[in-house]
């Protein structure tokens, strides 16, 4: 009986665990649906050329978009699930569907790489595609180059992890969200980045150790790591994290520090909000109560905050 009960236990978290890592938790086609209807602004479809390969990624261009304005850039890495080539996959869970929520009036460019076979190890052509795609965006847009970050959830969380340590020059803060696997062996290559990891408190099959283990690793080195604990019984701490949180304020009080030698120009004036988002004046301003020992990458107070409201 005991071990009949053990191999059923065994069998159920295995499955669970499959579904968990397949990262096709809240899917919506709100982004799929508006690709190409504002060009050249909004969601659409490119394909960057890396290594004698071409491969497609999603982009979102702020409705407003003005090329005298420098744009922070979010790079999503989405999970196993959203694998494949035509990027519309990784534009149906995760970031994209929030973006589309607030495409209005929502202040960062946003780059959706999609991984072959969804998966995001440092040395892969994944990573290598990554960047590229960052590189050909900063080309064709007024990109702060000093204003960008890195999320994911699932394998892409373990992406975020290793990418980001591998071209830590090229980020200002990383945000993982239920990571799939281990990553604490980059801990000590990420010890001056801002970093805010998310899982759910019931995601037993993924980041339940490896994200806390990570965090508690960093800190210890010396380093940024926060980790958030939502609350929910399975894999999907996006959804929270990502549409209930102050997730885009957080990033948009860091960046690289030799920002700090060159102005950022304000946003535009937002949008006509859609819900669950206030718009923003080109006025408002980081609050200027944020820690300045928290970490070196803070901005002045001149950068835009991003008012988050739950929905």
């Amino acid at each position: 009986m005991t071990r009949s009960c053990t191999l059923f236990l065994m069998t159920c978290l295995m499955l669970v665990g499959l579904w968990s890592l397949g990262g096709c938790n809240g899917a919506r086609d709100t982004a799929v649906n508006m690709l190409e209807k504002n060009r050249p602004n909004g969601f659409m479809i490119e394909t960057v050329h890396n290594a004698g390969r071409d491969r497609k990624y999603g982009l979102f261009v702020p409705l407003n978009y003005n090329p005298k304005v420098n744009y922070p850039v979010i790079i999503f890495l989405h999970g196993m699930g959203e694998g494949g080539n035509s990027a519309k996959k990784n534009l149906r869970v995760g970031l994209a569907p929030f973006v589309a929520d607030r495409a209005g009036n929502f202040p960062f460019i946003c780059i959706f790489p999609q991984s072959p076979n969804g998966n995001w190890d440092e040395d892969s052509d994944a990573a290598s595609d990554v960047i590229a795609c960052l590189t050909e965006v900063s080309r064709k847009y007024s990109v702060d180059a000093a204003r960008v970050y890195l999320t994911g959830l699932s394998t892409g969380g373990y992406g975020t992890w290793a990418i980001g340590a591998k071209y830590r020059e090229r980020f200002a803060a990383l945000v993982p969200m239920g990571t799939s696997k281990n990553p604490c062996e980059f801990a000590d290559l990420l010890t001056s980045m801002p970093i805010r990891c998310y899982h759910n408190n019931g995601d037993f099959c993924a980041a339940m150790w490896n994200d806390d283990s990570m965090c508690d690793r960093i800190n210890m080195l010396g380093g940024h790591a926060e980790m958030i604990k939502t609350d929910g019984p399975g894999h999907d701490c996006w959804e929270i994290a990502y549409g209930e949180t102050d997730m885009f304020s957080w990033l948009l009080t860091k960046q690289r520090p030799s920002a700090s030698k060159t102005p950022t120009a304000s946003l535009p004036t937002a949008a006509q909000p859609r819900r669950g988002f206030t718009a923003t004046s080109v006025d408002a301003i980081i609050p200027t109560n944020v820690p300045a020992s928290a970490t070196p990458y803070i901005t002045t107070p001149s950068a835009p905050s991003i008012p988050v409201t739950p929905y």
